[in-house]
């Protein structure tokens, strides 16, 4: 089997109609398989590996487009599973007032002092915002934002 019809195959399996369609049609139409993919990535069924090389800027452009049509969004996902202050698991809704961020990158820049790269879930951050950061347990200030 062909890499490609393996993988519209479990494009497929990520929801029951369109495994039927799968199977009735042979394939999926270019529609179908783009929500497909979409619903596949959501519940995890495929994740998606990009090797890109940002220094040359390889690659990056094209991620950035499919997490864009394809990642997460607060519509996709109306709750999220979160840790508090005291390390308990809970769920929060991505659809309050409250900033809910993901730091995935801190580094240190001689220029800049620390930096850290997050995705914000809900909400909104603003210069001098307040946020409680789980992993130091304690509230952290945002000093400035580079754009």
């Amino acid at each position: 089997m062909s890499c490609n019809k393996q993988l519209i195959e479990y494009v497929a399996e990520s929801d029951d109609s369109l495994m039927e369609k799968f199977f009735d049609k042979g394939g999926l139409s270019e529609e179908e398989w783009r929500a497909g993919i979409h619903l596949a990535v959501q519940k995890q069924v495929i994740i998606p590996l990009f090797i890109t090389s940002a220094e040359n800027n390889i690659g990056v452009a094209r991620m950035m487009d499919i997490i864009a049509k394809y990642g997460s969004s607060p519509v996709d996902r109306a709750k999220m599973e979160a840790v508090d202050e005291d390390g308990k698991k809970l769920e929060v809704s991505l659809t309050d007032p409250d900033p809910v961020c993901y730091v995935f990158k801190t580094m240190s820049e001689a220029q800049f002092g620390e930096l850290s790269f997050f995705r914000i879930y809900s909400g909104s951050v603003k210069f001098g915002s307040e946020l409680y950061n789980t992993a130091r347990r304690s509230t952290e200030r945002s000093a400035r934002f580079i754009y």
